[in-house]
């Protein structure tokens, strides 16, 4: 799966009740002690596809050495705009 598609699945399936998540930043990939990597970003959390508004929160997406999604990691942490 790529790095992506996990992130707002991981994020998508935290919320309540269903709802929608979208990725609004990436940075680009840190190399990692295992030989993978991490991604840092931040996504954002709706009620909807169409809802104006919702929350932002960080998340790391760690990728191991053979090019897999090893984990996801989002912050209970809100990012302040």
């Amino acid at each position: 799966m790529h790095p992506l598609a996990a992130c707002r699945s991981t994020a998508t399936a935290q919320q309540a009740g269903g709802g929608y998540a979208e990725i609004r930043t990436m940075a680009s990939p840190v190399a990692g002690a295992d030989g993978g990597y991490n991604i840092d970003g931040e996504v954002e959390q709706r009620a909807g596809y169409r809802a104006t508004s919702g929350e932002t929160r960080r998340f790391t997406c760690t990728i191991g050495r053979d090019g897999r999604v090893a984990q996801v990691y989002l912050s209970r942490d809100l990012v302040s705009r």
